[in-house]
């Protein structure tokens, strides 16, 4: 998994936010086979993250 992830959990105020991560990692995987590296760029700019 990213760690984009990880940061995500971390925040407990962006709990849900791994949930949307699962679920747009299997399914980019899935159709694009899209990187990992390309999926978190992908889903920083759908969401962006705060990083303390």
């Amino acid at each position: 998994m990213s760690k984009i992830k990880i940061y995500v959990i971390h925040k407990r105020k962006m709990f849900w936010f791994s949930i949307l991560f699962d679920l747009i990692l299997k399914a980019d995987l899935t159709i694009n086979h899209m990187s990992h590296m390309e999926l978190a760029a992908k889903v920083t700019m759908i969401a962006p993250i705060e990083y303390d």
